[in-house]
């Protein structure tokens, strides 16, 4: 099974540097590595610029154009690879060094499954919003995976963000690429409802991967809330009952 990764990076330098050396460390080792800088000012540009393994590519976006952006552009770069899945990850995902070989196990033993991925902990904490699933195809009403799941060897589900999410090569050409329009937020949950076409996604309890981020507690509407609020119904009035509207 050949695999490749794609990571999206703005301005956490320290982050990426982590994220990239987990990489290279699997134990079931990526054929490529393939990152896109949205435009960061941190040194990030710099950093890059001096990495010589012949594994690592990088698109330098001239300005910021989003984590969904990021995706479109590295999904789209694998669409026409000899690789079989590729991983897609934020900067602050830092995958355990078995995360591939525990996954690989699993992939095309069912054709009834699109993607696959491990579980999101943060300070050691299962973060089950990434997992979730959606009980009626007519009704966009999601739940979050639950701690009962955790306990099996596996799971399947509907939506999954991009954080550890593999896809498989061969649907790409089918499904696309993300879309870059939604800027943040809902861009995975828009991708979850295509992959879901071709099947569920399975999360292979033994591949973890250690999300570095800030549990916020912010209430109130800001810039990143709107693009929720704007994504969501995009996602409702394309896949699902105008009345939820």
């Amino acid at each position: 099974m050949k695999l490749g990764a794609v990571i999206v990076t703005y301005n956490r330098l320290e982050l990426l540097k982590e994220c990239i050396e987990a990489c290279l460390k699997q134990s079931y080792p990526f054929q490529e590595i393939f990152i896109v800088n949205n435009a960061s000012t941190d040194g990030t540009l710099e950093y890059l610029k001096t990495l010589k393994n012949p594994k690592i590519k990088v698109l330098n976006s001239k300005e910021n154009l989003g984590g969904a952006y990021g995706f479109y552009e590295g999904v789209k770069h694998f669409e026409n690879s000899k690789l079989d899945y590729i991983l897609l990850i934020d900067d602050d995902a830092m995958i355990d060094k078995d995360y591939n070989q525990e996954i690989v196990k699993y992939m095309d033993k069912d054709d009834t499954i699109s993607g696959y991925s491990g579980i999101v902990k943060t300070n050691d904490e299962i973060q089950f919003e990434h997992r979730r699933h959606l009980k009626n195809l007519k009704i966009f009403k999601e739940t979050k995976s639950t701690e009962e799941e955790y306990t099996k060897d596996f799971f399947d589900y509907e939506l999954s963000t991009f954080c550890g999410l593999f896809i498989p090569v061969k649907l790409i050409k089918k499904i696309k690429y993300p879309s870059q329009e939604f800027f943040i937020w809902f861009d995975d949950t828009e991708y979850s409802l295509r992959l879901l076409k071709y099947g569920k996604i399975r999360n292979v309890n033994k591949a973890i991967l250690n999300h570095k981020t800030t549990i916020s507690n912010q209430r109130g509407h800001n810039w990143k809330s709107y693009y929720s609020l704007r994504n969501k119904a995009i996602v409702l009035k394309r896949y699902f009952s105008k009345s939820q509207l």
